[in-house]
């Protein structure tokens, strides 16, 4: 018998559909620093443009035991026992061989895990490598049956971050509340920053929140890192979102000259000077040890938003970056060559290896494009070779800051590996990749022959890889001819506070707007400030423009991917705006639209032109050249639609100063007719008051007006000019109008 599913059951079937795919695809954002791609060892885990995820290289099947030599999703279908919503995934492990790298993954059913046990969660909480739900951990601030702290559910996950042994999970912030740090770590007590001793002991493997002290929790944190070597070895670090940067471990640095130590609570780092008037843009933490490196403690790095990259710590092999292999107990600005003041500047992005024991190494991209790598070379994981040349050795163990090997394209992000490194680049869907060639870790469906423990030859490869579209990967090249800049607002006051919104709409060398994102914007003004620039993944890229206190024009431009583009826009600070907009209406009566508004202050106002949209996007100037009055008090205009439209309709008023600069008024709309013959409620939203029309005045025998819940709380016996409800509070209302042949009509009406 076939089973005949209920409209309210389609309509729930239908619901539970779209809320998984929105929850799914919310998970790219484009604009995230970290984790688009997680590197282990010989494995990798990718975020999608669709918001799901991939996974390829050594044990990342199913079984947690065979390589997975092809990126493949993380699904039902391949995973056969996952249940639940994905939310976020990560992996981490040791060095030293083919097997070391464990994936995590949480969905609404709790935290999973697969491959070899013991890398990040203990035997007692994983103990098979088959992909499966962990064991609640025991002790500490104790933990749900999803294996999450207690109080924690899976939609309060900002970030899962993985590295040797350990797991931190980060909460979201929400109206300034949340940011808080727990840590599941078998490495050491330092590592669980809740004051345990000794500090070498190994850890709980229970869930433990940070702390500062002994009674205060670690809060309101934007981003954590971190790098585990081994229970002697290992760092943390968390930014906060007004700036203050915390860190914790066995070898952990402060950056005020003061030598490495262990600290078993968060403490307060002391930062570069830069860092008093701005927040750090990103942070990271580096350390390993293994073949062709000694056992190292770690490396700090924190990125400005104006480009500038410092490092702090272990410099054993150059991951420091400053052409040196001192120890570092203060910041130093990494550099780009041996030079005096030759700093690596400009830079937008950078990875530290840090989710793998491994080796000490880093990567970074600046606005241009360029990829530099420096830090220890092991089987050429940062693409360079003995004498710079793709046939070169492998045999030098570091390296300082310079360009791979092979390197020639717009890099957009990269990701740091164990032994490896990836890179997205401009105009493609594939990923570059360098390093060691093996068990499947280049996802070329191969695996893999440059060597078996380690490589005999330069692997840097952007042709053979996968094509898989990584959440913001830049499929196509943004022209800088035919990409436009535009503002919302060309006019504002100088008064270091206003604001007008810059849009950057990237083209290709078509003329064709870009649907998805286009790499590295960045927006530049010649006055005022530009805030952040966040990418909308749709081609547009957006930042808010502060007016200075000073009156002038400020010329607005951009690059793209560090290529400038000669197109400009501009926004006057003025000292006086020309217009101070008052209310703006629009209504239906009787056969017509009128549109009403009102200003409160004109200054060398030329005149206002009235624009209709039936979409709310394409406008037309109906009514042009409105004179303005220029008065200085309150001055009311009236205008008809010269065509009526029955239809749903938007309308704004255009001012036009006497230079020709203008500004616009808030768009208002119109709602659909409903008849000749009702009456009609206008203005909605209404705000002290509202009008009755396509009704006799002398015909009106009541007027009531009722609340959303029923309630009658105004009425009028008979018909009156205006209905005042300047005493009610905001909320959505409905009019009774009663006429004198008794009958009726319901009008809804909202006021703001």
């Amino acid at each position: 018998m076939k089973k005949i599913l209920p409209a309210a059951g389609k309509f729930i079937l239908l619901l539970f559909f779209l809320t998984s795919q929105s929850s799914k695809a919310q998970q790219c954002n484009v604009n995230e620093k970290y984790d688009k791609i997680v590197s282990g060892y010989h494995s990798s885990i990718a975020l999608k443009d669709n918001g799901g995820y991939s996974v390829w290289g050594s044990y990342m099947k199913q079984a947690g035991n065979a390589d997975q030599l092809s990126p493949q999703d993380i699904s039902v279908a391949n995973y056969t026992t996952l249940t639940g919503t994905i939310y976020k995934a990560t992996l981490g492990g040791g060095a030293g061989g083919a097997q070391v790298d464990q994936a995590i993954l949480l969905t609404s059913d709790g935290l999973w895990a697969w491959g070899p046990t013991g890398r990040v969660f203990s035997t007692t909480i994983k103990s098979t490598a088959a992909f499966g739900r962990i064991t609640s951990p025991s002790g500490g601030v104790g933990s749900t049956t999803l294996g999450l702290p207690t109080g924690i559910t899976p939609a309060d996950v900002q970030s899962l971050f993985a590295t040797s042994q350990t797991l931190i999970l980060l909460t979201k912030r929400v109206s300034n509340s949340g940011g808080d740090v727990y840590i599941l770590t078998q490495t050491s007590r330092a590592a669980e920053a809740n004051g345990g001793t000794p500090v070498t002991t190994a850890g709980s493997s229970s869930w433990q929140r940070v702390r500062i002290n002994g009674s205060t929790f670690l809060t309101n944190v934007t981003a954590v890192r971190g790098q585990v070597y081994n229970s002697s070895n290992n760092a943390f670090i968390a930014l906060a979102a007004t700036g203050e940067v915390y860190t914790w471990g066995n070898t952990s640095y402060l950056g005020n000259s003061t030598a490495v130590a262990a600290r078993n609570y968060a403490t307060q780092m002391t930062l570069p000077t830069e860092f008093a008037s701005s927040i750090p843009k990103m942070i990271g933490v580096t350390g390993g040890g293994g073949t062709g490196a000694t056992t190292t403690g770690n490396t700090y790095y924190i990125l400005s938003e104006a480009g500038n990259l410092y490092s702090l710590g272990n410099n054993s092999q150059r991951q420091c970056g400053d052409f040196t292999t001192t120890e570092r107990t203060s910041w130093v600005q990494v550099k780009k060559s041996s030079a005096a003041n030759d700093f690596l500047v400009n830079v937008n992005f950078f990875s530290a290896q840090e989710h793998n024991s491994s080796f000490p190494s880093v990567a970074a991209i600046t606005n241009n494009g360029t990829l530099y790598t420096w830090g220890n070379n092991s089987s050429g994981m940062i693409g360079r070779t003995d004498n710079g040349a793709a046939g070169g050795g492998l045999t030098t163990v570091a390296f300082d800051p310079g360009i791979p090997v092979g390197f020639t394209n717009t890099a957009i992000f990269v990701e740091m590996g164990g032994h490896t490194m990836v890179y997205t680049i401009e105009g493609s869907s594939k990923f570059c990749y360098v390093g060691h060639y093996t068990n499947g870790s280049m996802g070329d469906g191969t695996s893999g022959n440059n060597g078996a423990s380690s490589a005999t030859s330069l692997k840097h490869d952007c042709n053979s890889t996968p094509s898989i579209n990584i959440c913001g990967y830049v499929p196509v090249a943004g022209s800088v001819v035919q990409s436009t800049i535009s503002v919302s607002e060309p006019l504002i006051y100088a008064n270091g506070t206003s604001t007008s919104v810059v849009t950057i709409q990237l083209k290709d060398a078509s003329g064709n707007n870009l649907t998805s994102s286009g790499g590295n914007v960045v927006i530049y003004t010649d006055a005022g400030t530009v805030g952040a620039v966040t990418d909308n993944n749709d081609g547009t890229y957006t930042a808010v423009l502060t007016s200075s206190t000073s009156p002038g024009t400020a010329t607005i431009s951009f690059s793209i991917n560090g290529n400038n583009s000669s197109n400009t826009s501009s926004v006057m600070f003025a000292a006086t705006l020309p217009v101070k907009w008052g209310n703006v209406f629009a209504y239906r009566q009787n056969s017509n639209v009128k549109i009403d508004w009102t200003t409160l202050q004109e200054v060398n106002v030329s005149h206002f032109d009235v624009e209709r949209s039936l979409n709310g996007n394409d406008w037309l100037v109906i009514i042009p050249g409105v004179p303005a009055a220029n008065r200085m008090v309150s001055q009311k205009y009236l205008q008809t639609d010269p065509q009526y439209h029955t239809q749903r309709i938007f309308y704004r008023i255009r001012q036009v100063d006497q230079d020709g600069r203008f500004t616009y008024s808030p768009v208002v709309m119109v709602g659909p007719e409903q008849g000749k013959n009702n009456i009609v409620a206008y203005p909605v939203p209404a705000q002290s008051g509202f009008f009755l029309a396509n009704v006799n005045p002398n015909e009106v025998r009541q007027v009531a007006l009722y609340n959303s819940n029923g309630v009658m709380v105004k009425r009028w016996q008979t018909a009156q000019t205006s209905y005042s409800i300047e005493t009610l509070p905001p909320g959505v209302y409905v009019v009774k109008v009663t006429t004198l042949d008794n009958n009726t009509q319901h009008l809804r009406i909202s006021k703001q």
